[in-house]
């Protein structure tokens, strides 16, 4: 693993978003019509994967992305339909890492520090 890779972050391509867009429902609108309106769901992805790349703590997030509080909610609801394991999968099928190696396994480097 490059160290240079950890540090480096950017937000979803294009072509990544033309992938993923149809796994991400929209969110449900309340029937009232009364509440904020919906942040989109590409800036939202952006914010949850800076956290998750960066291992920062939501309130950390930069003000680029939609309020932390936005992407927390939306990273929940969609661990929990699944969206976000579909999210993942394709990426990495876009990373040319295909879903049998999304495993979580010890690399080298880490297992030599310890």
């Amino acid at each position: 693993m490059s160290w240079g890779l950890l540090l480096e972050h950017s937000d979803l391509t294009d072509a990544q978003w033309r992938i993923l867009d149809p796994l991400i429902p929209e969110p449900q609108r309340r029937v009232d019509g009364r509440g904020r309106p919906w942040r989109g769901r590409r800036d939202v992805l952006n914010g949850i994967l800076w956290i998750l790349h960066t291992g920062a703590a939501w309130a950390d997030l930069p003000d680029r992305y939609p309020p932390y509080q936005t992407c927390h909610r939306r990273f929940q609801h969609w661990v929990q339909a699944g969206v976000l394991l579909a999210i993942l999968e394709a990426l990495g099928e876009d990373a040319g890492l295909g879903a049998g190696r999304m495993s979580r396994r010890p690399s080298p480097e880490i297992a030599l520090a310890s």
